[in-house]
């Protein structure tokens, strides 16, 4: 199986981030999200998410994928535990115009955009 690290690394490259990988922090917000969200990792990838309140209502609670490298199984695990959660929304990005937002369109719509300046 490849390392958790080796698909970090992965999955920051493809996400072209502007600022460079720290495995450390990396794996000090892995070990955070196993104790309070929702952890997985498997031969073919990872995903990482948590359950939060709305800020502008509590009582609405939204599932939020953090991380997600790998296939489409790993979304699929990470929605029927934020049901079970008892969510009212899922959240989960991409960048757009991918293949993987194709795949969320199929079974969720958008709702914001998010943009990145680097200062």
């Amino acid at each position: 199986m490849r390392s958790l690290l080796a698909m970090a690394r992965a999955y920051h490259a493809e996400m072209n981030a502007p600022w460079p990988f720290d495995p450390e922090a990396f794996l000090d917000v892995v070990e955070a999200i196993r104790i309070n969200g929702f952890f997985r990792l498997t031969d073919k990838g990872f995903i990482a998410g948590a359950v939060n309140r709305n800020p502008l209502n509590p009582e609405w609670r939204v599932g939020t994928q953090i991380m997600w490298y790998g296939d489409a199984d790993l979304i699929r695990q990470f929605r029927k535990w934020a049901k079970a959660q008892g969510v009212n929304e899922i959240h989960c990005s991409c960048k757009p115009e991918t293949r993987v937002e194709r795949f969320y369109s199929s079974f969720a719509q958008p709702c914001d955009a998010v943009y990145s300046e680097v200062i």
